[in-house]
């Protein structure tokens, strides 16, 4: 088996292809703990529910890529 270098362009489409998203939990006064790093869309949403389950509370999830915030609400 052979083994190469992960060119640049390769790692930007594989990046593009599992965004990173942030999950912060909202405290009072509006500050914001970090609470993990996840990629893809769909399983930040998945884990925003879990921890909705254990941890009620405001959720945002920020696509760390785009720098915007894709989700906020109550979990």
């Amino acid at each position: 088996m052979s083994s190469r270098a992960f060119d640049a362009e390769e790692f930007r489409k594989a990046s593009d292809m599992n965004p990173t998203y942030n999950i912060y939990r909202q405290q009072a006064g509006d500050a914001l703990t970090w609470v993990d790093r996840v990629n893809g869309l769909q399983q930040a949403e998945e884990h925003v529910v879990r921890l909705g389950e254990t941890s009620p509370g405001n959720y945002i999830i920020f696509d760390v890529g785009e720098r915007t915030v894709v989700w906020a609400g109550n979990a």
